[in-house]
C-alpha cells in the first residue's frame, strides 16, 4: 500500500486499499486448504456478488458554503449596527476579521439582537457544521455587551454562555478569550469544576495567568462579578444553591447563550428550561428582560416551538435562523470538441502543492501544465480565459467552471444535499457518463478531486468541495447453503452442500434454506460449518460469532474445540451411521421435511487436532489496518518543518462511543502498528546484510579443498591445513548464525526508521509550543534505548500459526553451538537400527534446535531484566524449564500429566521419519526427551552454550534442576531453508526428517524457495508489507481524548493533533461538538454512531473552514447494529433527525424545581451571612439535617454499659427569631423546614409569585397555583422523604440497641458495624437523599458517581479523571480491574474511605440481599430475618437464609500507591454485573389486565423503584475489605470469616496511600476485614411490569424481543433518544414471562407513568415498530436497524434472542398455544449420535398425540 503524497485524499484509492488489505490478511488468518474455497471466500469479501464486501461503496456529500451576508463587520459598524469599539479590538487581536463577509444568518443574528423592541429578542441559528454558527452567537453577545455598558455598582454577570459539557466549554473559551485580549471593558470567567477557588490555589496547581480580559479565580470573580460567564449547566445549578455564589446574580443579566441546542431534549430540555427560569427569578428579571441566543447543526422538529418552551418565552419572540447554503455560480459552460471520455480526466500535479502558508501559490509554468491537463473538460475559449492565470488552483477553476460536464457534476450535488441526502458514487457516475464501470467511477473521482482544488482565493472554498463517505468492516464468516441439491447459478459449491454466500444473507437466496456460517480448522484450514444446538425446540441456528475480537494468540496445547455449545458440521459420508438431521427450512434437528445430513465433529478429520474459527478476522486487526490505511492517505503536513512529524504530519481523528474503548483504541493503534513497522524494520536490516549464496558456496569450496589437502599434509604443514580448515568453518558458522540478537539491536538502533516510533512514557510532557527538531530526535534517542523490546515481542515466543517473521521466512533464529552437539550414546544404543541410529545422529542438531523452539514457546526465555520478562514480550516471560518437575514459575520438559505434547509428537515424529516402527517410536520419545534434556542442562551448567542459563528453583518443598534461554544471546538470520507443512500449510524456518513442533504437523515438511514463499496464499501478503509496504514506513502516534483525562491534559493533546504531532487522537463525545481543528480531512469512526445526529457532528470535524475534501470512514465492528447499518447505508443516512422537546408537561420535573426552590429559601433565611458550601453540600448532610443522635465507635478496651450519643447541635448563627422558628424542635431542620412551608402556607408573599413564574405552563401549573393545596403537597412529599430515610437509620439504631443488650462475645463487632452503618447513612448529603426520593432535581448533580482515584505523587496526579456513574464503575473500577488512560494501565486496588485521618473506617452503604429462588431480590439496611416465602408479585417460593452483603461505596475506587499506573499492562475486568430489581423499595400505583386490549397482559407501574447493579468479584465469592485503608480483593472462597482464608497477599499489602512501609494495619490483624462483600451502585426509577404468563405462544425470545419492541416503541411515542427507554427480563423461572420496562434517566423522567397512561397506543406503537412496512416484513426475518436492533438491543441479538416474526405473532395473533409446542429434550439424540428411525417414529408419534389434542 502506497502512502498519500499530494496534498490531498484519494477515496477511491483508500477504500480500495483498505479492502484489498483486509481481504489479504483475512486470507491469512482465516486460511482454507482448498483453493477454490479459499478464492471463493475472498470474492465475497470483496463484494464480487454484488452483495456487501468489507468496504462499502462511496457516497458523495457535495460542501456548499453558506449564504453570503453581503455585509462585513466594518460595514455593520457603517449602518450603526455594530459597536465601534467591539470593531476596533477584534481588528487588533484579528486584522483580517473585520472586513470578511459574514455569513448571512451571522449578519440576520446581529441585526435582530440590535432591534429596539420593548422585549429582548430570541435568535435561534440552526446551520451544518462549519458554517460559523459560533461567531452567529458570539459577535451578537459581545456587540450587546459594548453596545449597553453596565450602569453604575455591579449587579451580577451579564451574559451566561451556557455548555453542555466541558471538553466543548474549554474549547470555545479559547476562542472567546482570544477575541477579547488586551481589554477590560468586557470581561471573561471561565467557572467549571476546575476553576481554582483563590491565586494561592491556582498558583500551586500551575493554573494559568491571563491578562486583565479574563477573571482567573473564583474568588477573585465574586469580588468583581465579570460581565460574561461561560459555564455548563450543572455548574449552574451548584451556584444557585451555594451560597458564595449570590455575586453572580443580579439585575445585570442581560444575554443567556446556549450552544449546541440539540443535546437539550425531553426531559432535560424541561429541567434546563426551569433551571433558567430559578436563575430569572434569583437576578429578579423578567423572560422578556433578557435576549437569549442559542444554536445547533443538527435539531430537528419544530425550532421555533422548541425554542419557545426552553427559553420560557412566546413563539412569536422567536426567531429562527436557517445557516442556508447556496449554489456557487459557474461561468458559463463551453463545450469541448468532443465529448470527454473517462479516460481523459487525469490526475494533475497531484503531489503538487497549489496553496501553502502564504496562500495560493504562483507559478505560471504550473498554471500552463494545468491547462494542458483539463483541455479535453472544456472548448478553446476557456483555454484562452485560463492562460491570464499564473495560480494553478485560479487556472483550474476557470476550466472548469466552464467545463460542461462539472456542471453537471454540481447540479447533481445540489439536488442530493438540498435533500438533505448524499450520492452513491455509482449512481453519480452513471449520471455523467451514462454506465457505472470501474472506469467512469475512477473518472468521476478524480473530477471531484480536481474541483476540491480549484479556488478563486485562499479564504474561500474550492470551487467543489465535498466529503466521501464509506464503511469498512473485518472480513465476516462467509454463508453455507447446506442444501446439496440448492440451484443457485454459483460457479462454487461446496462438495455436498450448496453455494458459499455472503453473511448477509440468513437463508439462500435460491433455495431458502436455512445457511450456516462457513469455519475452519485452525491447524490446516478445513472448512466446516459453525451452528449452536438448542435442545429447548430442538433446533440448530447460525453460530454467528459477534465476538469483537479472536484471541487468536492462544496457543494452549491442551485446549480443544471451540465453545461447547457451538457444533461443527460437514456432510455426512453416505455409509456413516453417525450423522445428525437439518431440516433445511428451519435447522431443525429432524426428518418430517427436506433435511440434510450432516456429522458434528470433535477434531478435525484431515489434521486432527480440535481448534476450530469461524473464518473470518477480528475487530481489533480489521480496524488497525483501517486506521493505518486512512491515516497514510490523509495528505502530509503542507511546511516545510514535515520532516520532524510522525507521518510527515498526516491526522486522522477516531471516534469511539465508550470511554474504556476510546481509551484501549490509542495506545492499541500505536502498539499493533509499531510491531509491524519492527517487523518491517527487523526485515529490512536481515535481508540487507543477509549472507548471499555465493559467498556460502565459496566457503563450502574451500572447505572441501582443505579436507582433501589434509589427506596428504603431514607435519607442520598438517598443522597449518588443519589450522585453516577450523578458521573456514568458524567463518561458515559465524555466517550462518547471522549475528547475536545484540549484532541486530545495534543495527536497528542504526535504521532511520525508529524516529517514527513513539515514546509514549516521555510523550506525555511533549508540549505543542515547544516541538522542534530537537524535541523530534530527543524522541529517537529515547527509542534507541528500547528497542530491545522490538527485538524481544518479535523473536522470544514463537507462535507457528501466527504471521510473523518467522513463520513467513523472513527471518530464523539460531542457537549457535547446538552443531557441534552428537547423539548421546545411550539414546543410540537404543535404536532398533542402523539405518535409524545414522538418521537420527545426522539429524541430532536439528532435533535440538526444533526442541529449544518449544523451550521457547513455553515462555522459557529470559532477557536479562525482570522488567523487561514482565513486559517486552506479549507474554510474560522468565520462566524455567525442569526436566518433570512444575509449578507456578516452572514448566516441564516431559509431560506433566498422561497424553501428547507437542513435544512427544514431535519426539515421536521423528523417530518414526528416521525409521523407528511407530509403536517403538511412542515408547523412545520420552527417552528421546530425557536424553535431550540431559544434554542441554549439562550444557548450561558447564556454561558450553553461552545462550543457556542454569539455575535451581524450588518446586513445593522440592528443588529442580532448570534451565532458561538467554534471549540477547541468541543468533539471528535471514531464513536460508523453509519448510512447510503440507497438512496445515503453516510455514516454518526448520524442520528435521520433515518433522516440526508445528500443531497439526503429521510430517513431510517440504522446503521451499523465497520465490515460492512470495506466491503462497498464506504468507505472501505478510511479506510483501514486510519488505515494502509503505504504510509501515510512517509513525502512528496515537492518544486519547476523553472525559476521564483533565481537561489541561486533553487541551495538551488537542494542541499536539493539530500541530500534526499526534496523528491519531482516539476520541469520546469529547471532540463530537463545536471543535474546529482546522486542514483535518479525515474522520474514523471506530463503531457505527448511535444516531444520525452524533455521525453528522463527528464527520463535520473533518472539511472545516477551507478544506477542499475530505474522508469520513466507519468501521463497522462485528456487532448487529453495526452489521446492519453497514449492510443499509444510505437508510441510516437518511433517517429524519431526533426531534427535540421539552417535556414541561411532566408535573414531577416542575415540582421537584418548585420544591429545590422552597428548600432553597429556607436556607437563605437559616443560613448565616458568611455561610459556603459545596454543591453537594449546600444543604448539609442528612443526618444533622434531621437532627438524629449517633452511635459510638468502641475502641478495643471498651468496658460496661454504653448509650447512643447526641444529635450534632445547629450552629448558633442558625438559630432564626421568626415566630415560625421552634426552640423544641431543635437540632431538627427537617422540622423546622415543615414550620417555615407552614409559614408559607400563611403568608407566601413574594415566594408565591415566584412559584407561580417557576410553574407557568408546567404540568404543575395548577397544582401550584392552588397554593393552599400545594404547600401541604410540598410538606407531606417532604415529610415521607425524609421518613423513608429516618426508617432506615432507625432499624439500624433498634438493632445496635439489641446487639448492646446481649453478651455475646461478637456483640461489640456488630455494634462496630452498624456504627460504620449508621455514619454511612448520617453523612449522605440532604441533595443526594432528597434527589433520590424525588424530592428535589438530581440532573446536574453527582450523585450516584464513583470515581477511581489514582494514589500518585504530585507529577501526573491531576492527569486523569476517572469518574463514572455507579453501575458503570461496578464493572470498570472494582479492585482488581485495569483501566487504561491516557495510556497507562492503572489498576484499582480497593474502595476510597471518608476524608480525614481520624475517621477510621467510612467506605460506604451496606445492604444485605435475600433471594428467593425464583430469582426475585430484597435488599434491606439491615439484617432482618426475613419471610419464608418470597410475596413479589404472588411469588411463593422460598427465601434464602443468608443474605449477601452488598456495599455501594460512598466515595468511590482507588489505586495502591505501591502500584503506580504501568505503560505496559493489559485492561482487564473483574467479575460480571448482575442487575437487581430491589423489591423491597417502590410503590406499585396502577397496575390494568389485558392491557392495552391484549387478553393475558397484566400490567403495573411501579414507582421509585431500586435498580441495583451488583459485582461479586473474579470467583463470585465477593471481596474482602479492609476497613482500615480500603484495600480489597476477590475472595477465594465462600462463607468466609474473620481474618483465616483471606485471598494471598492480603496479609502483606501497605496502605492504599503509601508507595512502601510497613503493612497496613488490617493486613496484621489491627483492624476489621469485611469478608464475602459484593460491590454495588443504587439507581431509582420508575418501571412497567408486564407478565405475559397468560399470553399463548410466548418463549424466552419472544419476551426479549418483545421488552425491546416496548422500548423503542416508547421513545418513538415520547420522541425521546432509544437509549432513554430501556427493559430488563425477569429470571424465567415456574413458567412465569415478565419484562421490565424502565426509565433510564435517573430518578425517573416521568415517562413510564406517561406511557402507563396510553396502554392502547403503546401496544399499536409497538406492533408498528416489529411490523414497519410490508416490504420490510418480508425481508426482515429477527432483527435489523429499520425495527428493533439498534446498539442497545445487539447483544440479545448476539445471543439468538430476538425474533421480530415471533413477537409480532404474540401481540397480532396471540401466537401459537405452547401447549402444541414439544419439549424436544426427551427425544434428541446425544452430541454427534445417529439419527435412529425409532427415535424419529417416537417424535412423530408425540407431534400426532399433541395434534389429536
Amino acid at each position: 500500500m502506497d502512502i498519500e503524497k499530494s496534498l490531498q485524499v484519494d477515496a477511491i484509492r483508500t477504500r480500495a486499499q483498505m479492502q484489498e488489505r483486509l481481504v489479504d490478511v483475512a486470507s491469512a488468518d482465516a486460511y482454507m486448504r482448498d483453493p477454490a474455497l479459499q478464492e471463493r471466500v475472498r470474492q465475497v469479501w470483496r463484494g464480487e456478488d454484488g452483495d456487501a464486501g468489507s468496504a462499502s461503496e462511496l457516497f458523495i456529500e457535495g460542501i456548499f458554503p453558506a449564504a453570503d451576508g453581503e455585509a462585513s463587520i466594518d460595514g455593520l459598524v457603517a449602518e450603526g449596527t455594530f459597536a465601534p469599539a467591539l470593531r476596533d479590538q477584534l481588528a487588533r487581536v484579528d486584522g483580517s476579521m473585520t472586513g470578511r463577509p459574514l455569513y448571512k444568518h451571522q449578519r440576520e443574528a446581529i441585526e435582530l439582537a440590535r432591534r429596539p423592541d420593548p422585549s429582548r429578542p430570541v435568535v435561534v441559528v440552526r446551520a451544518g457544521t462549519g458554517m460559523g454558527k459560533t461567531e452567529s452567537f458570539l459577535l451578537p453577545l459581545l456587540n450587546d455587551l459594548h453596545s449597553r455598558p453596565r450602569a453604575g455598582r455591579r449587579r451580577g454577570v451579564r451574559a451566561i454562555v451556557l455548555y453542555p459539557m466541558n471538553a466543548l466549554v474549554n474549547d470555545q473559551v479559547e476562542r472567546l478569550h482570544g477575541w477579547m485580549k488586551g481589554q477590560d471593558a468586557c470581561r471573561l470567567f471561565h467557572f467549571t469544576s476546575e476553576t481554582p477557588e483563590d491565586p494561592r490555589l491556582a498558583d500551586k496547581a500551575n493554573y494559568p495567568t491571563f491578562d486583565r480580559s479574563r477573571v482567573r479565580t473564583r474568588k477573585e470573580a465574586r469580588e468583581n462579578p465579570p460581565d460574561v460567564l461561560v459555564t455548563n449547566y450543572s455548574m449552574l445549578e451548584y451556584m444557585l444553591i451555594r451560597p458564595q455564589d449570590a455575586p453572580f446574580f443580579g439585575e445585570d443579566l442581560s444575554v443567556v447563550v446556549l450552544d449546541e441546542m440539540h443535546l437539550y431534549s425531553g426531559t432535560l430540555a424541561a429541567e434546563i428550561a426551569l433551571l433558567l427560569r430559578r436563575v430569572l427569578l434569583r437576578c429578579g428579571l423578567r423572560h422578556e428582560d433578557v435576549m437569549w441566543l442559542g444554536a445547533s447543526a443538527t435539531l430537528g422538529g419544530d425550532l421555533k416551538e422548541f425554542s419557545a418552551a426552553l427559553f420560557s418565552r412566546s413563539a412569536a419572540d422567536v426567531h429562527i435562523l436557517e445557516g442556508k447554503k447556496t449554489r456557487p455560480q459557474l461561468a458559463e459552460p463551453v463545450p469541448p470538441l468532443h465529448d470527454p471520455a473517462p479516460s481523459d480526466v487525469q490526475d494533475i500535479l497531484p503531489s503538487t502543492p497549489f496553496m501553502d502558508e502564504g496562500g495560493l501559490v504562483d507559478d505560471p509554468d504550473l498554471s500552463a501544465a494545468v491547462i494542458e491537463g483539463s483541455k479535453a473538460l472544456a472548448g478553446r475559449s476557456a483555454w484562452e480565459i485560463a492562460k491570464r492565470r499564473t495560480r494553478p488552483a485560479n487556472a483550474l477553476a476557470d476550466m472548469l467552471a466552464r467545463a460542461p460536464i462539472m456542471h453537471r457534476l454540481q447540479d447533481q450535488l445540489w439536488r442530493a444535499s438540498s435533500g438533505g441526502d448524499i450520492l452513491r458514487l455509482g449512481k453519480l457516475s452513471e449520471e455523467l457518463w451514462t454506465r457505472n464501470t470501474a472506469e467512469t467511477r475512477t473518472a468521476t473521482e478524480r473530477l471531484l478531486r480536481l474541483g476540491a482544488r480549484a479556488r478563486w482565493t485562499a479564504n474561500e472554498l474550492p470551487l467543489f468541495p465535498h466529503k466521501i463517505h464509506f464503511l469498512v468492516r473485518s472480513p465476516v464468516a462467509p454463508m453455507a447453503c447446506v442444501n446439496p441439491n440448492c440451484t443457485h447459478p454459483s460457479d462454487y459449491r461446496l462438495p455436498n452442500c450448496g453455494p458459499v454466500l455472503s453473511n448477509s444473507h440468513e437463508a439462500c437466496s435460491a433455495c431458502d434454506s436455512q445457511t450456516l456460517p462457513l469455519a475452519r480448522c485452525r491447524s490446516c484450514g478445513e472448512w466446516f460449518m459453525a451452528a449452536v444446538y438448542s435442545s429447548s425446540d430442538n433446533r440448530f441456528r447460525p453460530a454467528r460469532d459477534w465476538r469483537e475480537d479472536d484471541e487468536r494468540r492462544q496457543e494452549d496445547e491442551d485446549e480443544e474445540g471451540g465453545p461447547k455449545s457451538i457444533r461443527f458440521l460437514k456432510p455426512a459420508d453416505p455409509d456413516d451411521t453417525a450423522w445428525e438431521p437439518y431440516q433445511l427450512a428451519d435447522g431443525r434437528r429432524e426428518t418430517q421435511f427436506a433435511h440434510a445430513r450432516l456429522k458434528a465433529h470433535d477434531t478435525c478429520p484431515t489434521c486432527e487436532d480440535g481448534k476450530f474459527a469461524l473464518a473470518q478476522l477480528g475487530d481489533t486487526a480489521g480496524l488497525g489496518m483501517a486506521a493505518e490505511t486512512m491515516l497514510a492517505s490523509m495528505p502530509p503536513w503542507s511546511g516545510a518543518d514535515r520532516a520532524w512529524r510522525p507521518a510527515e504530519g498526516r491526522r486522522l481523528i477516531a471516534f469511539n462511543d465508550s470511554r474504556p474503548s476510546a481509551a484501549r483504541l490509542g495506545p492499541t493503534l500505536t502498539a499493533t502498528h509499531e510491531i509491524q513497522m519492527g517487523r518491517a524494520m527487523i526485515a529490512e536490516c536481515l535481508r540487507d546484510a543477509a549472507l548471499s549464496d555465493a559467498k556460502l558456496a565459496r566457503l563450502k569450496r574451500t572447505e572441501r579443498r582443505l579436507l582433501a589437502e589434509l589427506e596428504d599434509a603431514e607435519g607442520a604443514e598438517r598443522t597449518l591445513v588443519e589450522q585453516e580448515l577450523a578458521d573456514c568453518r568458524s567463518e561458515m558458522r559465524a555466517a550462518s548464525a547471522g549475528g547475536t540478537m545484540r549484532f541486530w539491536l545495534t543495527q536497528l538502533k542504526a535504521h532511520k526508521l525508529t524516529s517514527e516510533f513513539f515514546e509514549r512514557e516521555k510523550g506525555q510532557f511533549h508540549k505543542a509550543a515547544d516541538w522542534n527538531q530537537e524535541q523530534w530526535e530527543a524522541n529517537r534517542d529515547s527509542i534507541r534505548q528500547r528497542l530491545d523490546a522490538v527485538l524481544a515481542r518479535e523473536f522470544a515466543v514463537p507462535v507457528p500459526s501466527i504471521l510473523s517473521l518467522e513463520t513467513t521466512g523472513l527471518g530464523e533464529v539460531v542457537y549457535p553451538g547446538l552443531e557441534d552437539l552428537s547423539l548421546p550414546e545411550r539414546l543410540a544404543g537404543l535404536m532398533p537400527s542402523t539405518t535409524a541410529r545414522d538418521a537420527l545422529a545426522d539429524a541430532w542438531p536439528g532435533i535440538l534446535a526444533g526442541l529449544c523452539d518449544t523451550v521457547r514457546m513455553n515462555r522459557c526465555v529470559t532477557f536479562g531484566d525482570e522488567e523487561l520478562d514482565r513486559s517486552a514480550s506479549y507474554y510474560p516471560v522468565g520462566t524455567w524449564m525442569s526436566l518433570a518437575a512444575s509449578g507456578p514459575s516452572v514448566s516441564s520438559f516431559l509431560p506433566a500429566r498422561p497424553g501428547e505434547t507437542r513435544r512427544t509428537r514431535f519426539a515421536a515424529a521423528v523417530l518414526r521419519a528416521a525409521g523407528v516402527k511407530a509403536e517403538a517410536a511412542q515408547s523412545l520419545a520420552a527417552i528421546l526427551l530425557e536424553a535431550a534434556f540431559a544434554q542441554l542442562i549439562g550444557c548450561a551448567r558447564e556454561q558450553a552454550l553461552p545462550w543457556l542459563e542454569h539455575g535451581e528453583r524450588g518446586v513445593g518443598r522440592n528443588v529442580a534442576e532448570g534451565l532458561r534461554i538467554r534471549f540477547f544471546e541468541l543468533g539471528l538470520r535471514a531464513s536460508q531453508d523453509v519448510y512447510r507443512c503440507p497438512s496445515t500449510g503453516t510455514v516454518w524456518p526448520r524442520a528435521v526428517l520433515g518433522c516440526a513442533p508445528i500443531r497439526g504437523s503429521k510430517g513431510g515438511l517440504v522446503r521451499m524457495g523465497q520465490d515460492e514463499l512470495d506466491r503462497h496464499p498464506r504468507v505472501a501478503r505478510a511479506r510483501h508489507s514486510y519488505l515494502h509496504e509503505q504504510a509501515f514506513r510512517i509513525g502512528l502516534w496515537s492518544d486519547e481524548h476523553s472525559a476521564q483525562l483533565s481537561p489541561e491534559e486533553n487541551r495538551r493533546l488537542q494542541d499536539l493533533f493539530s500541530k500534526g504531532i499526534r496523528n491519531v487522537l482516539s476520541a469520546t463525545t469529547t471532540m463530537e461538538v463545536g471543535i474546529d481543528i482546522g486542514g483535518l480531512c479525515g474522520v474514523l469512526m471506530a463503531n457505527m454512531p448511535p444516531g444520525l445526529a452524533n455521525y453528522l457532528q463527528r464527520g463535520g470535524r473533518a472539511g472545516r473552514r477551507t478544506d477542499g475534501a475530505s474522508i469520513v470512514c466507519t468501521f463497522a465492528r462485528r456487532r448487529p447494529y453495526d452489521q446492519a447499518a453497514f449492510d443499509d447505508f444510505q437508510s441510516f443516512f437518511r433517517r429524519e433527525l431526533r426531534r427535540a422537546n421539552v417535556m414541561l408537561e411532566r408535573e414531577g420535573i416542575a415540582r421537584r424545581h418548585l420544591q429545590a426552590m422552597l428548600l432553597g429559601d429556607f436556607f437563605q433565611v437559616v443560613r448565616p451571612l458568611d455561610a459556603k458550601a459545596g454543591a453537594m453540600d449546600a444543604f448539609g448532610k442528612i443526618g444533622a439535617f434531621c437532627g438524629v443522635l449517633r452511635l459510638p465507635y468502641l475502641d478495643e478496651g471498651a468496658m460496661g454499659p454504653v448509650d447512643t450519643q447526641p444529635a450534632t447541635p445547629i450552629p448558633m448563627g442558625m438559630r432564626r427569631p421568626e415566630p415560625w422558628w421552634s426552640r423544641e424542635a431543635e437540632p431538627d431542620l427537617a422540622a423546622q423546614f415543615e414550620h417555615f412551608l407552614d409559614h408559607l402556607l400563611r403568608d407566601g408573599g413574594q415566594v408565591r409569585q415566584q412559584a407561580l413564574t417557576l410553574a407557568a405552563g408546567t404540568g404543575f401549573a395548577r397544582q401550584a397555583a392552588d397554593w393552599d393545596s400545594f404547600i401541604p403537597g410540598v410538606s407531606a412529599h417532604f415529610s415521607a422523604s425524609v421518613q423513608e430515610w429516618r426508617s432506615d437509620y432507625q432499624r439500624v439504631v433498634e438493632q445496635w440497641r439489641v446487639e448492646s443488650e446481649s453478651r455475646g462475645g461478637a456483640a461489640k463487632f456488630r455494634m462496630n458495624a452498624l456504627a460504620r452503618q449508621a455514619r454511612e447513612l448520617r453523612e449522605a448529603t440532604v441533595v443526594e437523599e432528597l434527589g433520590n426520593r424525588k424530592f428535589l432535581p438530581r440532573y446536574g448533580f453527582p450523585i450516584g458517581l464513583n470515581s477511581l482515584v489514582v494514589n500518585v505523587g504530585k507529577d501526573g496526579s491531576d492527569r486523569f479523571k476517572l469518574s463514572r456513574d455507579g453501575s458503570v464503575a461496578v464493572a470498570e473500577y472494582v479492585p482488581g480491574s485495569v483501566v487504561i488512560v491516557g495510556g497507562q494501565f492503572v489498576r484499582s486496588r480497593g474502595v476510597q474511605r471518608a476524608w480525614g485521618s481520624d475517621q477510621d473506617d467510612m467506605v460506604g452503604v451496606t445492604m444485605w440481599r435475600y433471594q428467593c429462588e425464583d430469582g426475585h431480590s430484597k435488599c434491606l439496611p439491615v439484617l432482618d430475618h426475613s419471610d419464608e416465602r418470597c410475596g413479589v408479585d404472588g411469588c411463593s417460593a422460598k427465601m434464602n437464609k443468608r443474605p449477601e452483603r452488598l456495599l455501594v461505596p460512598r466515595y468511590g475506587y482507588a489505586t495502591a500507591a505501591s502500584d503506580a499506573p504501568s505503560w505496559f499492562g493489559q485492561r482487564q475486568r473483574v467479575g460480571v454485573v448482575e442487575p437487581i430489581i430491589n423489591h423491597a423499595v417502590g410503590r406499585s400505583t396502577a397496575s390494568k389486565e389485558n392491557y392495552g386490549g391484549l387478553d393475558g397482559l397484566h400490567a403495573a407501574f411501579l414507582e421509585n423503584v431500586e435498580l441495583i447493579a451488583a459485582n461479586a468479584g473474579q470467583r463470585g465469592n465477593g471481596f474482602a475489605v479492609c476497613t482500615s485503608c480500603g484495600y480489597a480483593d476477590s475472595e477465594e472462597v465462600g462463607k468466609a470469616d474473620g481474618a483465616r482464608n483471606l485471598p494471598p497477599g492480603f496479609e502483606r499489602h501497605l496502605p492504599l496511600y503509601r508507595a512502601s512501609g510497613k503493612p497496613c494495619g488490617g493486613a496484621i490483624g489491627q483492624a476489621t476485614v469485611l469478608r464475602n462483600v459484593t460491590f454495588a451502585a443504587r439507581q431509582f426509577t420508575d418501571l412497567v411490569r408486564f407478565e405475559f404468563t397468560d399470553v399463548p405462544g410466548m418463549d424466552a425470545v419472544s419476551l426479549t424481543t418483545l421488552g425491546h419492541a416496548l422500548a423503542q416503541a416508547g421513545a418513538e411515542l415520547l420522541e425521546l433518544d432509544q437509549r432513554e427507554i430501556r427493559m430488563a427480563v425477569d429470571p424465567v423461572a415456574a413458567e412465569r414471562w415478565v419484562v421490565r420496562v424502565f426509565d433510564a434517566v435517573g430518578h425517573g423522567g416521568g415517562h413510564m407513568a406517561e406511557l402507563f397512561r396510553r396502554g392502547s397506543e403503546w401496544l399499536t406503537a409497538s406492533r408498528r415498530v416489529l411490523h414497519r412496512s410490508k416490504g420490510h416484513d418480508e425481508l426482515c426475518r429477527t432483527a435489523c436497524i429499520t425495527c428493533i436492533l439498534s446498539s442497545v438491543s445487539q447483544d440479545d441479538a448476539r445471543n439468538g434472542l430476538l425474533d421480530r416474526k415471533a413477537a409480532l405473532r404474540v401481540l397480532e395473533s396471540g401466537g401459537t398455544p405452547r401447549s402444541s409446542g414439544l419439549r424436544a429434550e426427551a427425544v434428541t439424540p446425544p452430541v454427534g449420535g445417529s439419527g435412529k428411525e425409532d427415535m424419529l417414529a417416537a417424535l412423530r408419534r408425540k407431534r400426532e398425540a399433541a395434534a389429536s389434542k
